[in-house]
């Protein structure tokens, strides 16, 4: 099957962890999740956490030229700046409605800082079935946060080719589960977003 993909919105009308819920049900919940900030932190960050997705990307609601969003916001006197620089999805750019943008931006830099500690990595490790579906998600999110200025100076060096056996090792599937491991971990592994509107 599969996995599909869920907006989750996460604003000022609420968290919609029902659709986390209703994919996981479902079994369409993969390992994957994307959470914009709108106008407060998200409590899907403990429910991936406790549901073991091995990698979350956030991002501030950002409000880009010629879209509907900043042509309202623009109307309501909302965009702060026009230094297209900071249009990156990493910082306030407009007044949020229901928040200081100094709260938003705490809140977006708590999802990452909270999600990517160690006691998390190793929290959502522990709920995958087999050891080394454990070991898998540790190394691989772990690399994929605590190693990130690594990452940067491998790819401002050019040097990511040399890094390619090791990516493959790490990314390649686990093919060792057994059907009852396969059981426990449908819904958690794939291609799952949730995306906060």
């Amino acid at each position: 099957m599969t996995p599909a993909r869920i907006a989750v919105g996460v604003s000022g009308q609420g968290s919609n962890l029902r659709a986390l819920r209703e994919a996981e049900r479902r079994g369409t919940l993969g390992g994957s999740i994307v959470t914009v900030f709108a106008d407060r932190t998200c409590p899907a960050v403990d429910w991936a956490i406790e549901h073991g997705i091995t990698t979350a990307t956030f991002h501030i609601q950002t409000p880009y030229p010629g879209t509907r969003l900043f042509a309202r916001m623009e109307a309501e006197g909302r965009i702060v700046t026009r230094d297209w620089d900071r249009y990156d999805t990493r910082q306030v750019v407009y007044r949020p409605a229901r928040l200081t943008p100094e709260a938003l931006k705490a809140g977006y830099d708590w999802a990452y800082r909270e999600f990517y500690r160690w006691p998390s990595i190793a929290r959502a490790s522990r709920e995958h079935g087999s050891v080394k579906h454990q070991a898998k998600h540790f190394f691989y999110a772990a690399g994929w946060k605590k190693f990130e200025r690594l990452w940067g100076v491998v790819i401002r060096a050019r040097q990511l080719p040399s890094m390619t056996p090791l990516l493959e090792s790490v990314l390649s599937k686990v093919t060792a589960a057994t059907s009852r491991e396969a059981g426990k971990l449908e819904g958690r592994q794939g291609g799952y977003e949730a995306m906060r509107l």
